[in-house]
């Protein structure tokens, strides 16, 4: 059983498979299902899909550095509770 910190074995699933989801969509060139799809694995807590969040934040083109640098950092500031979460799903008792 987890404790309440950790994230729940329904939201580590549903993350990994909303991004799995949006991975297909990208693979068949839907922007619109794979934007959709990251946004319900990010809401699920999905650590992939954080990663992919922030290498597209990296890679993108955009004249509005300052909006984008704040997404950034909103993502990096959770990025060590997010993992401190998931390191307790697979914490051995």
């Amino acid at each position: 059983m987890l404790s309440k910190k950790n994230l729940s074995d329904m939201d580590v699933v549903l993350g990994y498979v909303f991004y799995l989801m949006a991975n297909r969509a990208k693979a068949n060139d839907d922007e619109k299902q794979y934007i959709e799809y990251l946004g319900m694995a990010l809401k699920h807590h999905s650590i992939h899909a954080a990663q992919t969040f922030l290498h597209n934040l990296m890679v993108k083109k955009s004249s509005d550095k300052t909006k984008e640098m704040q997404m950034m950092a909103a993502v990096l500031y959770n990025w060590k509770n997010l993992a401190a979460r998931y390191a307790g799903i697979f914490a051995i008792s």
